[in-house]
């Protein structure tokens, strides 16, 4: 049965991790900063929601969680955002999680609609995007949903950019620029990014 949190309480579905490991509450001299507007929610059906998570021996970072009016977070299995992680949602914008991680330093920037899969394996300092925030004159809407399959790894710096959808098994290259689809089981690498093999198979 999905339970939604308000986000001024989110730290209760943190401590279901460890207490070891649990950010402070909002107000505190912890390393995470939580900012709610009314009527945001972060809905776990079944799932959780792990803040500020981080390998042994490595250093906390200051992290941020901000969801703006109307906002939603919905996760529906296991995902741990690590250390040094922002995550910022605009009024009314959505973002659902499946299952996985998202290592240190990551950014989602969730303007509208983002989608992340089941087991999927996002890198260090990986930048996730539904909008450019501003539009050349004649090239279409600044906004569009990234959606990431099933059982992707993204590599470390790569950036994600609007409109993408990145197919089940799909790899994408550290330091890759996003800017198209990614055929399922695709490798893609470089700025932009471009397929560099197909038929891939990841562990």
């Amino acid at each position: 049965m999905a339970r939604a949190v308000r986000v001024r309480h989110v730290e209760s579905c943190v401590a279901m991790a460890g207490a070891r490991d649990r950010p402070r509450p909002a107000g505190g001299r912890g390393p995470c900063v939580r900012r709610g507007r009314p009527n945001a929610r972060i809905t776990l059906s079944d799932g959780l929601l792990h803040l500020g998570a981080r390998w042994p021996h490595f250093a906390a970072l200051p992290c941020v969680l901000k969801l703006d009016s109307g906002a939603a977070i919905t996760v529906k299995g296991r995902f741990r955002l690590h250390t040094g992680f922002v995550c910022a949602l605009a009024p009314g914008a959505r973002l659902t999680l499946g299952s996985g991680y998202m290592n240190y330093r990551g950014t989602i920037d969730c303007f509208a609609d983002i989608r992340i899969g089941d087991r999927v394996a996002i890198g260090p300092d990986v930048v996730i995007r539904d909008s450019d925030n501003h539009a050349l004159a004649g090239r279409g809407p600044a906004t569009a949903p990234v959606v990431i399959g099933d059982d992707v790894w993204i590599g470390q710096r790569a950036m994600i950019l609007k409109g993408v959808t990145i197919g089940d098994g799909a790899v994408v290259a550290a330091g890759a620029v996003v800017t198209r689809d990614v055929a399922p089981r695709s490798l893609v690498g470089g700025v932009p990014a471009r397929v560099l093999r197909t038929g891939v198979q990841w562990q």
